[in-house]
């Protein structure tokens, strides 16, 4: 792995370059590492695994500290310029989006996944730094009071200080009493002792805005690994003998536990489109796991029932698929586990009374832009 380069900015004048040779030198790394990957997955399976570690170890020991650090100099200072406010602020959403991608790759589940995350996270990291070399620096050199050498050096510091927090075993530890913790229990790591991860009080701009390893992304990021490792480790045990993916399994589970119901019902219960229960039902319907039927007072709806094979195959998932859920859950108690719960409703109950009218917020009242299929229009 190569060293992290260092600033080195002997004057103003100099600056905004030194910090775009920086960047450079970020995607550079990057790039190749990916590229290694992407190779790996092609013509050398068996390397694959090593290669996304190494792509990983990476991103852990230079990349995230950059952008944590980053946040607390550059775009705090540029944050106090009031027309460059909410491109600050959609930079700091980008830094969620770039950690959120390395801990997709982390736990990525096959070569194919890891090579999508990689790839994700590059052209994410590309255009980011774009952005930083076009509009914040340029910005804050121009800036009367702001002195972009002092910035810099203070971030090369606070980047020295957050590769101090990676450990030896390559997990980013928190300050404070989790990062003793660890030190009590592992007896040292090379983040230098817990005498490093003293207690720092919040400052004003991180109270307001957080940093990527800020509580709401942390929050995010994690629920998002942990839905998708579920999700994996269901589709690859109990649910494979069925040939069964996880959405057709809740899709069955949904029509199991109520009965001959509307699609639209359906669709409702699993969280899921009409659209996607459309393709869904039809292929359980050709796995003869499902029947679809007219609904006898009106014949534009659909009705959807089990099967005699889907019912006998629902009573022999469940209790398998029931199991596996214990041992997803082995680790917490079941206070933990109820205290989860009602914290997760909260989150749906927020997007979903509150989400509409955020959207709408955020696109000024102007309609969405149509998602893109993968079927292009024939020319």
């Amino acid at each position: 792995m190569s060293a992290p380069t260092h600033l080195a900015i002997p004057d103003e004048a100099t600056a905004v370059e030194a910090a775009a040779a920086h960047h450079a030198h970020l995607a550079g790394v990057l790039t190749e590492r990916v590229e290694a990957l992407l190779s790996a997955v092609e013509d050398a399976p068996s390397a694959t695994e090593s290669v996304r570690a190494d792509l990983v170890a990476f991103c852990d020991r230079e990349l995230l500290p950059h952008v944590a650090a980053e946040e607390r100099t550059l775009y705090r200072a540029a944050h106090a310029v009031p027309e460059a406010r909410l491109l600050v602020e959609s930079l700091v959403d980008e830094h969620g989006c770039l950690a959120v991608l390395v801990d997709a790759l982390r736990g990525a589940s096959t070569p194919a996944r890891a090579a999508a995350d990689a790839r994700a996270l590059q052209v994410c990291l590309v255009e980011h730094l774009a952005k930083d070399r076009g509009f914040v620096l340029p910005l804050l050199a121009a800036a009367p009071d702001v002195s972009l050498t002092t910035l810099l050096t203070d971030l090369e510091h606070r980047v020295a200080q957050n590769m101090d927090l990676v450990c030896g075993d390559g997990i980013r530890r928190g300050k404070g009493e989790q990062g003793a913790a660890h030190h009590q229990e592992s007896g040292g790591c090379a983040c230098g002792g817990a005498a490093e991860h003293g207690v720092r009080e919040p400052d004003e701009w991180e109270m307001h805005h957080g940093t990527v390893f800020g509580a709401q992304t942390a929050f995010v990021a994690t629920t998002h690994r942990a839905a998708s490792v579920i999700r994996q480790h269901l589709e690859n045990s109990v649910l494979r003998g069925a040939d069964l993916t996880w959405t057709a399994f809740v899709v069955l589970w949904v029509v199991w536990a109520r009965g001959e119901s509307e699609t639209r019902h359906v669709a409702q219960g699993a969280g899921i489109s009409k659209g996607t229960l459309t393709g869904v039902s039809r292929t359980l319907e050709r796995k003869a796991l499902i029947r679809r039927s007219a609904h006898p007072g009106d014949g534009r709806l659909v009705l959807l029932s089990l099967t005699e094979e889907g019912e006998a195959l629902m009573r022999r998932l469940f209790p398998a698929f029931d199991q596996e859920e214990t041992f997803v859950a082995a680790r917490l108690s079941d206070e933990e586990c109820r205290s989860l719960v009602d914290g997760l409703r909260q989150v749906v109950l927020q997007v979903e009374e509150q989400g509409a009218q955020r959207r709408r917020a955020l696109l000024a009242g102007a309609p969405p832009a149509p998602r893109r299929g993968g079927r292009r229009r024939k020319t």
